[in-house]
């Protein structure tokens, strides 16, 4: 397996925040961890998925993610074949050599190093899944105007699978105009009906960006500003970049795309490869010149798709891919990731190159030694960027070594430099290298070159007091979060990361304090007054915490872990029938809650309710396998059944 090096290293970049919600994973539910990063819904249930079958191990994380990435290369074989067998394209070449070719584009696509980043990189399981049921949508419809399937199957499918590929990334928005592109190119679609389709095909995207408006947030969830303008203003304002600054800067990094595709080396596989920016298209000839080139390569591709429809479609398809990240996110000008979709517009560039090839020499020179030239340069190819992806992913599988090695390449450090990439880089170095133990003197030199790029300083020394924390110790994570919090006394991720930390160490007068200043920075957040009800319990203060519980729940009616503290809460306060119908709606939202099992089985046994109480104690076992208060219980209560004894004279 060519992934195999990588598939047991830790949790990278966005992917560790499964890891920081490991408490949501283990009490909280699907619903609650969905809420993790609600406009990607399917995505975030199967990372739940994966949790419940494997726990929180990163190996199983990537397993799954080959067998995605093992289905996307038989969806690029069969979109492929099809689009071959359109009324454009049903002249060339002949039906064996477009099977040969489509099995061959497909392995391409599948061994290439830039879907090794999305395997290892485990949260872009979100391009994973988006890839799979954006190329499934799109075969149900060539395959339904091929009359290969029926139309009333094929469409519905096509329009299921849309929606299905929107809910795991955004980028899927782009479908419909592709479809538009297939039909005008390659089925030679008029004008009028086209228009039509236009009509049917627009007014299914307006209904999903209503839909995805309602989910989108910036971040995923703990946001107080929801809706898709009010994500990508954010996305704007973190850039600190206009639309015009990102337009002069992306018409250069289109063509690195096109470079990492067809020569994917070591410096463009980064995760994350910030740039030098230019500030207009008058600061230089160059700026100017990419300007030109980018449009150039637009109004060919639209030249194309009459004279050479396949091509003209690939130049689209791979230009229209890239627009959504490129300009909705704007904080990094250029991953490696996003090349994944647009690669399948370059794969339909190089077929039409081969088709001709095929075509053009076929009366030259034998026709069945060019098919076996075309098919051994592909494989060459293959096995070229197989060792590449091999290569690569050894590098992933230690972590220092790989930020290292990011670091290395980054541009020299200036005002022009991309400084939100820059920043996630050095960052991400600096908390490896803390987990790894190097020197307080190594450690400060970098944080000296993050703090150097004089943007968001606050959050290089939350990242450092985060790894001192993990590592144990303590002092030096306190002493990290303070010096973040005399930079911006308003940083609310890190008076949570205080406020953690002071709880832990039984400090909760001191916790609290911070607690009650994030919720007053983030009043909407449920996870904030979670925490806050937390150390209220744990201070005595039962009708403090009751109400932080039920403004969480409010906030949030899924989490169900906060159902479970008001539940505790109550009990305390002597509400017992209140703190029942909690732990009930915590098993309801969460049937594998073993602690709200066990806590209720103690009612229920406590009432005299034994059945009841052994039917709790043994889901908790279920849930908890081995955890010694519920075996103790349900020893107990199985005793009390046998024995006839009175329930309330023996302990639980």
């Amino acid at each position: 397996m060519l992934n195999y090096p990588a598939l047991d290293g830790p949790f990278h970049y966005d992917s560790m925040l499964l890891e920081k919600n490991q408490e949501l994973f283990q009490s909280g539910g699907l619903r609650s961890v969905i809420k993790i990063f609600p406009q990607r819904p399917l995505t975030m249930a199967s990372f739940y998925a994966n949790y419940r079958f494997a726990g929180l191990i990163p190996y199983y994380f990537r397993v799954v993610n080959v067998l995605i990435l093992g289905l996307a290369g038989v969806a690029v074989t069969l979109l492929v074949r099809l689009l071959l067998g359109t009324p454009a394209l049903n002249t060339h070449s002949d039906s064996r050599q477009k099977d040969v070719l489509s099995i061959l584009l497909g392995l391409l696509y599948v061994v290439h190093p830039v879907q090794s980043v999305l395997v290892i990189y485990i949260w872009q399981r979100t391009a994973l899944l988006c890839n799979v049921f954006f190329l499934v949508a799109l075969v149900s419809y060539v395959a339904s105007r091929l009359n290969r399937i029926p139309a009333a199957v094929g469409y519905p499918l096509s329009l299921l699978f849309f929606l299905l590929a929107m809910v795991s990334k955004e980028n899927a928005i782009i479908l419909p105009a592709i479809v538009l592109l297939t039909e005008f190119a390659l089925f030679g679609t008029g004008f009028r009906k086209l228009i039509r389709i236009g009509a049917i095909v627009g007014g299914v995207t307006v209904l999903v960006l209503a839909m995805m408006s309602i989910l989108e947030r910036p971040h995923g969830a703990g946001e107080e500003a929801s809706g898709i303008m009010a994500t990508i203003l954010k996305y704007y304002d973190e850039s600190g970049l206009t639309f015009s600054r990102v337009l002069v800067n992306q018409s250069r990094i289109l063509f690195l795309y096109v470079s990492t595709i067809f020569v994917p080396t070591s410096s463009k596989l980064q995760i994350i490869t910030p740039q030098i920016l230019v500030n207009s298209i008058t600061e230089s000839a160059g700026a100017a010149a990419w300007m030109l080139a980018a449009g150039t390569l637009i109004v060919s591709g639209l030249v194309l798709l009459k004279r050479s429809p396949l091509t003209g479609l690939g130049i689209l398809f791979f230009v229209a891919a890239l627009l959504p990240e490129s300009f909705l996110v704007p904080q990094y000008l250029f991953i490696v990731y996003r090349a994944s979709l647009p690669m399948i517009g370059l794969l339909l560039v190089v077929a039409d190159i081969c088709l001709f090839l095929y075509k053009s020499f076929s009366r030259a020179i034998d026709a069945g030694f060019m098919r076996k030239a075309v098919s051994i340069g592909l494989i060459g190819s293959i096995v070229l960027l197989g060792v590449t992806t091999r290569l690569r992913a050894a590098e992933w599988s230690d972590p220092l070594t790989f930020w290292k090695q990011a670091v290395q390449l980054l541009p020299p450090l200036s005002e022009n430099i991309e400084k939100e990439g820059t920043l996630h880089t050095l960052n991400l170095l600096i908390l490896n290298m803390i987990r790894k133990g190097s020197s307080l003197e190594e450690i400060a030199d970098y944080e000296r070159k993050a703090l150097s790029l004089r943007h968001r300083p606050e959050t290089v020394n939350v990242v450092m007091g985060n790894g001192f924390y993990a590592r144990g110790d303590v002092p030096l994570a306190e002493a990290a979060y303070k010096k973040s919090l005399q930079i911006r006394p308003d940083f609310v991720h890190a008076h949570v990361a205080l406020g953690g930390l002071l709880s832990n160490q039984g400090r909760n007068a001191e916790a609290l304090q911070h607690y009650e200043r994030a919720v007053q920075l983030e009043p909407g957040n449920a996870r904030y007054r979670h925490y806050l009800g937390v150390v209220m319990l744990k201070m005595g203060n039962y009708q403090g915490a009751a109400e932080s519980f039920h403004k969480a729940t409010a906030l949030d009616p899924y989490a169900a872990d906060s159902c479970y503290q008001l539940a505790k809460a109550l009990l305390e306060m002597g509400k017992q029938n209140e703190a029942v119908t909690q732990f009930q709606k915590t098993i309801h939202l969460n049937p594998g809650h073993a602690a709200a099992h066990t806590d209720l089985g103690v009612l229920s046994a406590m009432s005299g309710h034994l059945q009841e109480a052994v039917t709790h104690f043994r889901s908790a076992l279920r849930a908890k396998p081995g955890d010694p208060l519920a075996a103790d219980n349900l020893e107990t209560a199985l005793r009390q059944l046998r024995d006839g004894s009175d329930s309330e004279k023996e302990g639980y």
